[in-house]
């Protein structure tokens, strides 16, 4: 008889070892080496209540949770201390002045940040991305004249581009916004002089001075990429879209200087506020002084087609024709006798009367050079063209490439 009952006896003391357990289970200790198995519904409530931890410490724009990146909300644990950003780069480095202008965004808090030397600190620059939900303002979020104004609290700021540190040893000091060239490659830095359009060498530039440096002492130029000024610093003439070329004594000027000068495009302006003038630096190679081609277009040679322009004079420049190439007739020009080349109404001013009839071939061009005759130098907006008097029968063109230089 007490053999029958020993399976239940086993069974009761399970059940009550059971309860004796979880009675004394101690949260605050791990499961150490013991293996427990769970039950559907206990693996749901720890999921569920590691789910409900991590909503509270994340917000995720209303998408669900595990779908899209989120981010701490503020006032979490980890929200407190994600204030301090990073100061050292990937390889374990400190930043120093070479890395001013870096940004830093805490998406916790929506905080705009501008890593400064001078504090080895980021400073927060933008206290609320969102700023028309915090200020309850109607302005656009992020709008243009913003943007600009809040990155220019600390300049040079600088993002997306290349820097260099330089020597400089003009003998003078090198403002921010000069262009410079590298007048001695031998030794720790480059040492670099204020560059000038007047001669190949010293049109070689290879930067702009993101910060004013003084003789004999280094200092930072970019050499590709983004960067902002304040207005102050020689860019307050400067509009949105204007091309900057080297001119003399390293500043840029906003007009190519064809023809008298060696050319060099340094960059283009690409935002301008009240404060903040923002620039994309992408240096070209020098031009050599001389004649270029200014304009070229396919133009009528029928007896009926008016003047067709070629080459406009652009705005503040003034021009010297000295060659036009007609080249690749659609058909014959051998009744095309009496043709005009100028600017005004009439095209007249350059040469008269040419005769083309020798162009009888496609393959054929022609080179037409002024003659010793004095004639009026081109100015702003005058458009060089051609008018056939006495042009072909037939519906003919021919491509003209005007050659010369402006100043």
């Amino acid at each position: 008889m007490k053999i029958r009952y020993l399976p239940w006896l086993c069974v009761l003391v399970t059940i009550m070892l059971g309860v004796s357990l979880q009675a004394q289970w101690d949260d605050t200790k791990p499961a150490d080496n013991r293996a427990y198995s769970l039950r559907d519904d206990d693996i749901r409530t720890n999921n569920a209540a590691i789910e409900g931890a991590f909503d509270n410490e994340h917000e995720f724009n209303g998408t669900a949770a595990g779908t899209q990146e989120g981010f701490h909300r503020a006032g979490s644990a980890v929200a407190q201390v994600a204030d301090t950003l990073v100061l050292t780069r990937p390889d374990g480095t400190a930043f120093d002045a070479n890395d001013t202008g870096r940004l830093g965004i805490d998406s916790n808090d929506n905080t705009l940040w501008f890593y400064d030397n001078d504090s080895n600190a980021f400073v927060a620059i933008v206290s609320d991305i969102n700023d028309s939900a915090t200020n309850g303002d109607t302005d656009e979020v992020w709008s243009a004249d913003k943007v600009y104004d809040q990155l220019a609290l600390k300049s040079p700021l600088t993002w997306g581009r290349s820097l260099d540190y330089v020597l400089n040893v003009t003998g003078a000091e090198i403002q921010a916004l000069q262009c410079v060239y590298c007048s001695d490659d031998n030794g720790q830095y480059r040492k670099v002089t204020k560059a000038a359009n007047t001669a190949e060498a010293t049109a070689r530039v290879i930067g702009v001075a993101v910060e004013d440096i003084a003789n004999t002492s280094n200092g930072s130029i970019i050499t590709h990429g983004y960067v902002s000024f304040t207005a102050t610093d020689n860019a307050a003439s400067y509009s949105d879209g204007d091309e900057l070329w080297l001119g003399t004594d390293g500043n840029m000027v906003t007009a190519p200087p064809y023809g008298t000068a060696w050319t060099v495009k340094v960059a283009d302006v690409i935002g301008v506020s009240d404060t903040t003038v923002i620039l994309y630096v992408d240096i070209k190679t020098p031009l050599p002084p001389g004649e270029r081609l200014l304009g070229s277009a396919v133009v009528g040679m029928q007896d009926a087609d008016g003047k067709t322009t070629a080459y406009t004079v652009p705005t503040g420049r003034s021009a010297i024709v000295t060659q036009v190439v007609l080249r690749s007739p659609s058909a014959s020009l051998a009744d095309a006798n009496d043709v005009d080349f100028g600017d005004g109404a009439s095209a007249d001013t350059w040469q008269t009367a040419v005769d083309l009839s020798g162009m009888t071939s496609t393959a054929h061009y022609m080179v037409l050079r002024k003659d010793s005759t004095a004639i009026t130098i081109f100015n702003a907006a005058d458009a060089f063209g051609v008018l056939p008097a006495d042009g072909t029968t037939a519906d003919t063109t021919v491509t003209m490439d005007v050659f010369g230089y402006e100043f």
